[in-house]
């Protein structure tokens, strides 16, 4: 136990130095963890990286995932926050994010990651391993993250969410891409030994040497009591036949252990001896690594040496120069256009006046030579670019010739490390090997002193037998035998409690009243799972029966509103419609059947004014405002709803706000808001028309009456 406890002391100890390595560039994060560690700030639960651990397999993608969140350190709430970032202010550290519990935001995973999810490994805040109580933070630090497999995975499902692969890629929701090598050593890992695990190890690892220290002390005692006991038997011996038996044995026992110290005085000078050949081979392989060092030594100075005689030759000058070649050679290419040109100029122009090719005959003299003039310099920069081909052919040459050297100088470099790594191996292993025959040599070492003073007290044993011992005596391993039967006995027996019987009659009295509350309790909450249980069937029933038949009505209303469309309700859960939503799919005249939300404006305004009109049509109410509803409807669709708004008013009152022609055409009475240029909003009623026209037609006939 005492083995097993130091090994995991030591492994939380190498975790925690890592840690330590990994978090060495915020300052301003091991100072707040100084602070939880010292008891000087409550509340300070600590980093992310701490609270949390994953399985090996998901470990890189995981911390890739959760990147520089890994560093905010979690708090009890946004008090204990504000007094960390006033230290840090006051302090001058730096900054530090901070997650209060009490204040996180929970959060549900998008449908896209929902219905990509059977393609992943899993959601990554479900491949973590935390407390509950730290759910929001998780989801503040992972958020609906999708963990594949591999790449070709990830870009099959990637687009709308986040992605990470196993090997560390990460898949934006935006579609950005981040990969290439991923460092395991400098990469923050879930799990980091904190100072509170270290602390705990440390104190489960003293309990356990005390342990060892105490059972020590018992076996001391128990061999003093045996040697005690040794003496007293001795004592008692007899010096008849029995007691010169006893001393032959003993005697016997004295050339045993003799011979035993002569094998292990051997076997010790064996030992010194392959000591002696073990820091032979060490100080030989000292002097090999010796030698490798130098030699490591002089070969990164010649490489230092070609370095320095490369940038002197090659990288700012050679560059320069062909630079300056390719400017030349730009140059040259342009005056050989210009030229060319202007000879295509001349030759047009000498053509098209050989009528007075008498009159400019010294101009084309003039223009022949310097036909010839550029010609020559032609030639001269062709050339020119033949020689400046040539030195750049050359230069390349060099610069291969450089990297090859360099090449071969890396390669001697990574023989001479892996030589250098062979040689520490070595070493380790001749000192460990050193290390280990010195320990058998100080065992041996001390076996043998032990058995020197075992030899004595058997010689001082046989010395003092002088007195009578009564007959038969039995056997010293018969004495033993019986001296751990009764140790045995007394031990199983243990510390007995005289109260025990009543404690047992209290308990079960206390257990029985216990039994039947926890029967009475049981009996209720059946009672109160089937009272349940039937006010959730009775509720289903009247949710579907209410559900039935406001589908029924948006069927025909939608299909009535859109001129011949077809639409109709969808539940998430049918089994156990409370645990899901409600879907609305509708096909538009002519068109595709889409769910809701693919819907353009003016199909999903029809849509809902149809599933309105279904529940008024189910339970209706006695007054409805309806404000633009037919803002994005066309003009048909407009005339639709007009006239079913119309239908239903027999049934219930509607104030409509509209600008639409159609709607006001139909309308019982209008109401109008107008703002003049003096500022002042004017409110214009207009009465129902079928009614004037009915007090008009009176008024005609009671005049057509008179004048009759």
């Amino acid at each position: 136990a005492y083995r097993k406890r130091e090994s995991e002391y030591n492994a939380i100890q190498i975790d925690k130095k890592a840690s330590e390595k990994a978090n060495r560039g915020s300052v301003a994060v091991e100072a707040i963890l100084s602070l939880r560690n010292k008891g000087a700030m409550k509340g300070i639960h600590g980093t992310v990286q701490e609270l949390a651990s994953v399985e090996k397999e998901y470990e890189t993608a995981l911390s890739v995932a959760a990147g520089g969140k890994m560093q905010a350190v979690v708090v009890d709430d946004d008090q204990v926050a504000a007094d960390a970032i006033s230290y840090l202010k006051r302090e001058r550290l730096g900054r530090v994010t901070f997650l209060p519990i009490t204040k996180m935001m929970t959060g549900k995973p998008r449908a896209k990651a929902l219905m990509s999810q059977k393609e992943a490994v899993g959601f990554a805040i479900d491949l973590i391993d935390f407390d509950k109580k730290y759910y929001n933070v998780f989801w503040y630090v992972l958020s609906d993250t999708l963990v594949v497999k591999d790449m070709d995975t990830a870009r099959r499902i990637m687009g709308g969410i986040r992605i990470v692969t196993l090997q560390g890629e990460i898949i934006e929701a935006s579609g950005a891409m981040v990969g290439g090598t991923v460092s395991q050593q400098n990469m923050l890992k879930f799990g980091a030994a904190s100072e509170d695990k270290l602390a705990e190890a440390g104190e489960r690892l003293r309990k356990a040497k005390d342990a060892l220290d105490s059972v020590r002390d018992d076996l001391r005692a128990a061999r003093d009591e045996y040697r005690r006991l040794g003496d007293e038997l001795r004592m008692a011996s007899s010096s008849g036949a029995e007691a010169r038996e006893k001393i032959a044995e003993a005697n016997g026992r004295i050339s045993q252990l003799e011979k035993t110290r002569s094998e292990m005085t051997a076997a010790l000078k064996a030992c010194k001896e392959r000591a002696d050949k073990a820091a032979e081979a060490l100080e030989a392989a000292r002097k090999a690594h010796a030698d490798a060092e130098a030699e490591f030594g002089s070969v990164t100075d010649e490489k230092e040496r070609i370095k320095a005689r490369i940038a002197e030759i090659a990288p700012v000058e050679l560059q320069s120069r062909m630079q300056a070649v390719r400017d030349a050679i730009f140059g040259l290419g342009k005056k050989i256009s210009d030229t060319t040109l202007e000879i295509d100029r001349m030759r047009a122009e000498s053509e098209g006046l050989g009528k007075q090719n008498e009159s400019y005959a010294v101009q084309l003299d003039s223009a022949v030579r310097a036909i010839a003039d550029d010609e020559e310099t032609i030639r001269q920069a062709s050339e020119a670019v033949d020689r400046i081909k040539i030195d750049l052919e050359a230069y390349r040459k060099i610069e291969a010739e450089m990297e090859s050297g360099i090449e071969d100088l890396r390669k001697r470099k990574e023989a001479l490390s892996n030589r250098k790594s062979t040689l520490e191996g070595d070493i380790r292993v001749k000192t460990k090997d050193i290390e280990t025959k010195t320990s058998i040599k100080e065992s041996y070492r001390a076996q043998a002193i032990q058995a020197e003073a075992n030899v004595r007290e058997y010689k001082a044993a046989v010395d003092a037998i002088t007195v009578p011992v009564p007959e038969p005596i039995p056997s010293e391993e018969e004495l033993k035998r019986r001296i751990k039967g009764f140790e045995k006995t007394i031990g199983d027996l243990g510390n007995v409690n005289l109260r025990s019987i009543e404690d047992y009659d209290s308990t079960k009295s206390r257990y029985d009243s216990l039994m039947n509350d926890t029967a009475t309790l049981n009996a209720r909450i059946n009672d109160l799972n089937a009272l349940m249980d039937d006010l959730s069937a009775k509720k289903k029933g009247l949710f579907m029966r209410s559900y039935d038949a406001v589908n029924e009505n948006f069927k025909a209303i939608y299909a009535q509103l859109s001129g011949g469309g077809e639409a109709f309700m969808g539940l998430d859960d049918e089994d156990d419609p409370f645990a899901g939503g409600l879907m609305i799919n509708a096909k538009p005249k002519n068109g595709k059947l889409l769910r809701l939300e693919a819907l353009s404006g003016g199909e999903k305004s029809l849509t809902a004014l149809s599933f309105i009109f279904a529940i008024q049509e189910y339970q209706p109410s006695p007054f409805y405002v309806l404000d633009e509803v037919d803002m994005f409807l066309d003009s048909v669709n407009a005339e639709m709803v007009a006239k079913r708004v119309k239908e239903s008013s027999a049934k219930a009152q509607f104030i409509q706000v509209s600008l639409r022609k159609v709607t006001l055409a139909l309308a019982d009475h209008l109401i109008g808001v107008t703002r003049p240029p003096s500022g002042i909003s004017k409110v214009i009623m207009q009465p129902d028309i079928a009614e004037v026209s009915e007090y008009e037609e009176e008024a005609l006939r009671r005049q057509k009456e008179a004048e009759e």
